[in-house]
C-alpha cells in the first residue's frame, strides 16, 4: 500500500520529514496523526510544512503485482495546537481532521493549523 511505504519512509528518514522524539501512527485508510512533544507554538508550521514539502519532493517506489512504479505524491495537512494542553485527544483529532479538510479545499498540498480550536494559518 503507498500509505505503508509513506510512512516507513517517514520513519527511516526523521531529520527530513519527522523529528525522531515524534510519534507516527496510522489513522485510518490513508490519514496519519503525528504527536509533536515539547514544540513551540511557531514552529509547529514550520515542521509540519517542511514534511509536506520534503514528500512532495521524493520518488516513492511501489509494488503492484511483481512491478515497481516510481511515484510521486502530495499531502494535505491538518493540525490543531493546544497552548494549555488541556484538550482532549478525541477534540484536538476532531479539529485536526476539520483543518485536514479545509487544506483540501483550499487546493491540496497544503498546511492549515489550528490552535486552541482556531484557525492560525494557512499556506501553500
Amino acid at each position: 500500500m503507498v500509505a505503508d511505504t509513506l510512512k516507513k519512509s517517514m520513519r527511516q528518514t526523521p531529520g527530513e520529514a519527522t523529528r525522531k522524539k515524534d510519534i507516527i501512527g496510522r489513522y485510518g485508510g490513508e490519514e496519519f496523526i503525528i504527536l509533536l512533544k515539547n514544540i513551540k507554538e511557531e514552529d509547529i508550521f514550520n515542521v509540519v510544512d517542511r514534511m509536506r514539502k520534503n514528500i512532495a519532493e521524493k520518488r516513492f517506489s511501489i509494488k503492484n503485482k511483481d512491478e515497481y512504479y516510481d511515484i510521486s505524491i502530495t499531502i494535505s495537512c491538518g493540525v490543531c495546537h493546544s497552548h494549555s494542553g488541556q484538550l482532549l485527544l478525541d477534540d484536538a483529532i476532531l479539529q485536526a481532521d476539520s483543518a485536514l479538510y479545509e487544506s483540501k479545499e483550499n487546493g491540496r498540498n497544503c498546511t492549515t493549523v489550528r490552535s486552541d480550536c482556531h484557525q492560525k494559518k494557512i499556506k501553500k
